[in-house]
């Protein structure tokens, strides 16, 4: 018995597209998938497109100023029937999406009871420039968004792109059967490794999708990630170089939401 339509999984990617196939069937499946780790160290986003019922693409692409070769990436991604959902434990799920090239204050179908961690990642390629997401201004009834490509583009992305999100309430708990936790960090994270540690820890290493929940430095930047196990996960902001060599980031919140492999 499903407490909820999702699924979540880990995958090895490049800069070549793979096609992931889902295991559960969906009719209108909300997919995410970041960040990357940090392998090749060369400043990424994770790119979706073509989602549909059966399953979605995706790849490593380098911001337009590298030279679009990447090595291999692991990368976390949940996929959700979109609307809302109730847990068993009361605690409220969204998954959506929205069109947009810039800017949009977007409104959650309803309002929550606690202002959720929200992941959003771009699920089109109308456009061929990277191009990244970024989240901020949380409240019990949406959040602001901002598409940004690399630093040295001012102009912004000229297509409209799907934005996918995923909105959880802080909590932690068991969902179809395993174990997950669903919280941020405080207002620290930088362009340094932050060590996340997983309370309760889980029995293997889990799925983490991490995104970040504001925006203090408006440098393009995204997250990446190392060492991830059963205990924790390390986080930094990643920035490009399109524009200058500095990497410095202030201090950011990232939302993380992860999932054991199986029950314990």
């Amino acid at each position: 018995v499903q407490d909820i339509a999702m699924e979540t999984g880990d995958v090895e990617v490049n800069h070549e597209w793979l096609f992931v196939t889902f295991n559960e069937t969906f009719t209108n499946p909300v997919v995410v998938a970041k960040p990357a780790s940090l392998n090749d160290d060369d400043p990424a986003v994770v790119r979706v497109r073509n989602v549909t019922s059966t399953g979605f693409e995706v790849r490593i692409q380098e911001w337009d100023y590298l030279d679009g070769a990447h090595g291999f990436e692991m990368v976390s991604y949940i996929v959700m029937e979109e609307g809302r959902h109730e847990l068993p434990n009361g605690i409220i799920v969204e998954a959506g999406t929205f069109e947009e090239n810039s800017r949009k204050a977007v409104s959650f179908n309803q309002t929550f009871n606690q202002i959720p961690v929200v992941i959003s990642g771009v699920t089109t390629e109308n456009e061929l420039d990277a191009v990244t997401g970024r989240i901020y201004n949380i409240s019990l009834d949406g959040f602001s968004f901002y598409l940004t490509e690399q630093q040295i583009h001012k102009n912004g992305h000229s297509a409209d792109e799907t934005i996918s999100y995923i909105a959880w309430e802080p909590s932690s708990g068991t969902v179809n059967g395993i174990n997950y936790i669903v919280d941020s960090t405080f207002n620290e994270v930088t362009q340094n490794f932050y060590n996340i540690p997983f309370y309760p820890s889980f029995n293997s290493t889990p799925v983490c999708v991490a995104d970040m929940q504001t925006r203090n430095g408006g440098d393009t930047s995204n997250v990446r990630w190392q060492n991830k196990n059963a205990d924790g996960i390390e986080v930094q902001i990643d920035e490009d170089q399109s524009k200058d060599s500095e990497v410095e980031h202030a201090l950011e919140v990232v939302g993380y939401m992860t999932f054991g492999t199986s029950a314990q």
